[in-house]
């Protein structure tokens, strides 16, 4: 964990500017709400937030593109959360994440991007789902450990480690 990186502005700002966290984002800005990312054109839009919908516990949904290609402002899913205080100030959906992964028909096109500048259009939204990291700073607080699961292609996949 980067211990100078504690507000999720902070996080945005590395992220933006190509310092990533290539090691992940667990343990940055504690407190803060992490969220997974993805970007589908329009026509999906309506689908994925019923999948959402009819999945909240696996895809909690939290926000998503206040409009069709808007790259800076979201609506908020959370009771009494307005959009403006999951973005914060300034934030950029298509370069504020620490790494993007680029699908087209299904294909991976890129991996590991620094942005998505150039592949978003005014059809794209964007939708913001829960991520387990958002609570690891509370199950550690109570002593439980969180360990990561390297063995799927070396990806940092949290879990708990239970003895039955």
């Amino acid at each position: 964990m980067n211990a100078s990186i504690v507000t999720g502005q902070q996080a945005r700002f590395v992220s933006r500017n190509n310092k990533s966290h290539k090691a992940g984002t667990s343990g940055l800005a504690p407190g803060y709400l992490q969220a997974n990312l993805i970007i589908l054109p329009s026509r999906y839009a309506n689908d994925f937030r019923n999948l959402c919908a009819r999945n909240p516990v696996p895809c909690p949904l939290i926000a998503e593109s206040a409009t069709k290609g808007c790259d800076n402002a979201v609506i908020s899913h959370i009771d009494k959360v307005r959009g403006d205080e999951i973005l914060g100030e300034g934030c950029d959906i298509r370069r504020d994440a620490p790494h993007y992964m680029v699908y087209k028909d299904s294909k991976l096109e890129k991996s590991h991007c620094n942005d998505v500048v150039a592949e978003w259009t005014d059809d794209h939204v964007a939708f913001l789902i829960g991520c387990s990291y958002s609570f690891e700073t509370a199950l550690a607080a109570d002593d439980v450990e969180v360990v990561p699961f390297g063995g799927v292609s070396g990806r940092d996949v949290r879990g708990v480690d239970e003895a039955v």
